[in-house]
């Protein structure tokens, strides 16, 4: 951002609080925005120095008016990107055994001796994040479930099922077969 100059700068140099405004102006492609900070750290209001009655002043300077967009789960973005990879998750049957709901998927990923971690299967749950998968390992086939808690700071299971459905993409893209296995 550059800090607004001569006849460019708003009108308004004090705040109400009587310390001095930072303005700093950010040209769009539609017209220049300019944004005020009080210099008093006890005060620090925002303001664009138009008297339009709306509180979003941040959100149209950074923005220029584009809409926000919606906050996606963590666990939906997982979904979504990963059928953009070309897996073919398919509706799961039984419902989520965390909040019951009926809005689970589950993909069965083929079985790979080079990639012995990775899960088998996994079942996600769109509505609450409610995640299971299922491994194989030492003759053993063994199944874990996290609780949607697991994604608020990814658990190292489910950094590691990213990093396998990721991995598994980027190969089949390599090996020019379309959907990953």
């Amino acid at each position: 951002m550059n800090r607004s100059l001569g006849d460019a700068e708003p009108r308004e140099r004090r705040c109400g609080c009587g310390a001095a405004l930072r303005w700093e102006t950010r040209g769009g492609f539609r017209e220049k925005r300019s944004l005020a900070l009080c210099t008093n750290p006890d005060c620090g209001i925002i303001t664009t120095g138009a008297n339009d009655g709306t509180d979003n002043c941040l959100q149209t300077f950074l923005l220029d008016n584009a809409p926000v967009a919606r906050y996606q789960s963590p666990w939906a973005r997982l979904y979504f990107r990963t059928s953009q990879w070309g897996y073919r998750w398919s509706p799961h049957t039984e419902p989520c055994s965390t909040c019951r709901s009926e809005l689970s998927v589950a993909l069965n990923l083929t079985p790979r001796g080079d990639r012995p971690g990775d899960p088998l299967y996994v079942a996600l749950c769109l509505q609450c994040g409610s995640t299971a998968s299922v491994f194989w390992g030492n003759g053993d086939r063994a199944e874990v479930l996290l609780d949607p808690s697991a994604w608020e700071e990814p658990s190292p299971m489910l950094q590691d099922l990213k990093r396998a459905l990721a991995t598994r993409a980027e190969e089949a893209v390599d090996r020019d077969e379309g959907a990953p296995r």
